[in-house]
């Protein structure tokens, strides 16, 4: 504890500290558990614990300028969905350790290489969607 803001005697230290990176760690962290990107691969949920059976995070940024945005139902990615800022080469390790997948938004065929790396040349603007075939879409009813 960094102190006592509270007068209620749990610590003899009565400043009041300003400890904004204890925040920043911890969502840093989370994002991290989600989502990387420093090595010039985006890996999706890296470090998610296998009790996270249902997760999913929408639109968040990685290196080479690509929003990401993930869904993964009964501890499996079904759902990657990647929208490039800028052109570039997309780097992506395969989400979907080695089950086959379609891809929506790109012409040609695209194969893993030995890694299980993912490449794809994406023009800015393009939104290209890679799902595991058989993903049932649960329907909402309207105003839910």
């Amino acid at each position: 504890m960094n102190g006592d803001q509270s007068g209620t005697g749990k610590s003899k230290f009565t400043y009041r500290p300003f400890t904004l990176e204890g925040n920043f760690a911890f969502a840093s962290a989370i994002q991290e558990m989600l989502i990387q990107s420093h090595t010039g691969t985006i890996r999706i949920f890296p470090a998610i614990p296998d009790s996270w059976k249902e997760v999913s995070f929408r639109k968040l940024r990685t290196e080479g300028a690509f929003l990401v945005s993930a869904d993964r139902e009964r501890g499996s990615t079904v759902k990657v969905k990647i929208e490039a800022d800028n052109s570039g080469i997309l780097s992506l390790a395969d989400p979907f350790d080695g089950r086959l997948y379609t891809i929506c938004g790109k012409t040609e065929h695209i194969i893993p290489d030995k890694q299980g790396i993912i490449q794809m040349d994406l023009d800015a603007g393009q939104v290209v969607t890679l799902e595991a075939p058989g993903k049932k879409t649960i329907s909402q009813p309207a105003g839910q």
